[in-house]
């Protein structure tokens, strides 16, 4: 394992990332974001590893990247994968050395690779991966040697999506635009009235209110492009269904609306109670 050092004698992050595999879930970036690792570094430029030297620092060195003290390395190493943590500790003992010169294992580094390599018997004979394995190691870890459970990586959450919408949050997307615009949507009666003006002439369809129903009739390009701007028209459109304000959804339900001049074309029709 050959990793780069910067003049300060900090370790290549990018290179420990490639010799991990350079999976992109694993690069130095994400590993940097996590809170508790920013707060480990912090810990650690309190009391440093170097004197004057930060524990991390991006773009130093012959090849830039990101490099970090030892210490950073060792839990970067634990924060990609138990079994490349222990590679990592065996590479630290390879060029460890006393003042002499003579090589040496370190007794915290000898602790460490036994720990570990006690903890990964378990799970490497149930043939357990990934999630599963990880708690395997951690309740082995946390039995034997707990001081060292912040070494292991914690579990990873349920995948989710906690910034999607609320419905109620999608439905108030169609609430406020009809709060704004819907007072100055013509009225039915007023369409049908100058359809009539002018016999024989279609009229194109529009959005329009029809008081006597108590509903706006609101065209698929003005729901999707003009109310739901930025948002899944789909999705607003579950959401006022499910909730009763939705009495038609263009290219969902099959019954069109008539308009004036005798036209049919799909639309969305949205009860005006959707504003009381």
């Amino acid at each position: 394992m050959d990793i780069a050092q910067d003049d300060h004698g900090r370790y290549s992050l990018n290179d420990l990332h490639r010799a991990a595999g350079g999976e992109k879930r694993h690069q130095p970036s994400d590993f940097l974001r996590s809170e508790s690792v920013r707060a480990f570094i912090a810990e650690l430029d309190q009391t440093p590893e170097i004197p004057g030297v930060s524990a991390v620092a991006a773009g130093t060195g012959r090849s830039g990247g990101t490099y970090g003290t030892r210490l950073v390395v060792l839990r970067y190493a634990a924060w990609i994968a138990p079994a490349f943590e222990v590679q990592v500790y065996r590479c630290f003992d390879e060029v460890t050395q006393d003042r002499a010169g003579a090589y040496r294992v370190s007794d915290e580094a000898r602790r460490v690779r036994e720990v570990f390599a006690a903890a990964a018997m378990p799970s490497r004979a149930m043939g357990l991966k990934g999630a599963a394995r990880v708690e395997s190691v951690r309740a082995v870890v946390a039995d034997i040697a707990p001081e060292l459970l912040h070494l292991v990586p914690e579990r990873p959450g349920p995948k989710g999506k906690p910034d999607e919408p609320s419905p109620a949050d999608l439905v108030a997307v169609v609430r406020d635009w009809l709060i704004q615009h819907g007072p100055a949507l013509p009225d039915l009666l007023a369409l049908r009235a100058a359809a009539a003006a002018t016999p024989g002439q279609r009229m194109a369809a529009a959005d329009f209110m029809d008081e006597a129903r108590g509903e706006y009739v609101i065209s698929p390009h003005t729901f999707a492009s003009v109310i739901c701007k930025g948002w899944n028209a789909v999705a607003v459109a579950a959401a006022l269904r499910d909730a009763g304000h939705l009495v038609h959804e263009a290219g969902r339900l099959t019954r069109n609306r008539r308009f004036p001049g005798g036209s049919l074309a799909k639309c969305y029709t949205v009860r005006a109670a959707l504003l009381s």
